[in-house]
This record gives C-alpha cells, sequence and structure tokens, in this order.
C-alpha cells in the first residue's frame, strides 16, 4: 500500500527523468540544485543467489547530502525497515529507494566480501513533495 501511495505521490510532481545512479562513495549532483548526494553506507541481506525467494530482502543506504548553503546531513532510506522508509526529505527534495545493483550473484561472484565501491543505488528525486 505504501508503495502504491508514494509512486501515485510521483506522478503528481516533477523527478528526475531517469533513476540516479550513486555508485558508493562517490558524490554525485543532484539535478536542479546546488547539492551533492553521496552512498556512505549499504547494509543488506538480500536473497542468496541460489535460492528462489518471494520477496529481495532488506537493503539500507545511508546518504549524505549537503552543498555551499545546506550543511550535511546524514539519510537513511530502506526498502523494509522499521526504523526508515523507502523515502527520505532534505531540502525540499524526495529521494525515493528504487534498487541496488549488482545483483547478489555478481556479488557472489567476486569471491570477497562487497565494498561500499562494488554497489550502486538507484534513486529517485522528486521535487515539492
Amino acid at each position: 500500500m505504501l508503495r502504491a501511495l508514494l509512486c501515485l505521490a510521483l506522478l503528481t510532481v516533477p523527478a528526475t527523468a531517469n533513476p540516479l545512479r550513486l555508485p558508493g562513495g562517490t558524490a554525485v549532483a543532484l539535478p536542479g540544485t546546488d547539492l551533492t548526494m553521496t552512498l556512505t553506507d549499504v547494509t543488506e541481506t538480500r536473497c542468496p543467489p541460489d535460492l528462489r525467494c518471494i520477496w529481495e530482502g532488506p537493503i539500507r543506504l545511508e546518504l549524505t547530502v549537503g552543498g555551499p548553503d545546506t550543511p550535511p546531513q546524514t539519510l537513511v532510506i530502506c526498502n523494509i525497515c522499521k526504523v526508515a522508509t523507502e523515502s527520505a526529505t532534505v531540502a525540499g527534495l524526495t529521494l525515493v529507494l528504487i534498487g541496488l545493483a549488482p545483483s547478489t550473484a555478481d556479488l557472489a561472484a567476486l569471491n570477497r566480501p562487497a565494498r561500499l565501491a562494488d554497489y550502486t543505488a538507484l534513486v529517485t528525486v522528486a521535487f515539492g513533495l
């Protein structure tokens, strides 16, 4: 239900045409603003590649947003958490978690623990929600 409401809300305001890609640890400019956003932490226990799951599994992202006139703020968004939601708002922008790459199969193929730089988060940015 919450996902449906978020989707409906996003249809009523301008948003980035494509999901914003946030490579782990790299500052990315937020379109139409003087802000940057950095994916600073990923905690995830998505479904292992060797299992068939009926849901993706938890994804929790920490993002730092700031700019010349906006002190850095840390935001937490996740797909299924009790302490955070799929969206967060900062400086009049609403960020919505869309997904996380790479897949668990691609991460398993690395044959080592995942590092922040291995991840890319996908978020949409909506103005005025």
